[in-house]
């Protein structure tokens, strides 16, 4: 993550104090990164940030790895299997992160019913009212199933995740 503002620039102007924090809080974050290789907001979402750092792990891992488990007869069955494993995460993440191509239809929605600073977040779901809780519902259950094959395969290899 790199160095960013809580607030926009004209706000900064009238309030010195809170550049002044945001300038010291990402201080402190670029030194953690440096001496841990992570820093506090990693922890703020840290089921996000596993799925994230594991689907370009894994993206990495595919394309850099030359062998694969004894089990299997052709590199592009070793392959399968952790692209499998790194899709997994990739819906892991969009579970986790809300984001669901539904929910962004509903949202958009909303905001051209209510207005645009209209969000679901901030006032509750109005998928009732928009009818599309159900297609919300469908579509995270395939990221769900996805996900559970991932972790599933993630389980089964995990020791076989070496170069």
């Amino acid at each position: 993550m790199m160095f960013s503002l809580s607030y926009g620039k004209k706000w900064y102007l009238t309030h010195p104090w809170l550049l002044i924090k945001d300038i010291t809080r990402n201080i402190k974050w670029a030194w953690q990164r440096v001496n841990r290789g992570w820093d506090d907001r990693d922890l703020w979402s840290l089921d996000i940030r596993i799925c994230v750092l594991m689907e370009q792990w894994l993206n990495e891992f595919m394309e850099e790895n030359p062998s694969y488990p004894a089990e299997f007869t052709h590199p592009n069955e070793w392959t399968n299997v952790i692209a499998a494993i790194r899709d997994g995460f990739i819906a892991g993440g969009k579970i986790a992160n809300g984001d669901h191509a539904i929910y962004q239809e509903a949202a958009e929605e909303a905001q051209r019913r209510y207005g645009k600073n209209y969000t679901l977040q901030q006032y509750g779901y109005v998928s009732r009212e928009l009818k599309v809780h159900i297609k919300i519902e469908k579509e995270c259950k395939q990221y769900m199933i996805t996900f559970d094959k991932g972790i599933e395969l993630f389980h089964k290899y995990f020791f076989d995740l070496w170069t």
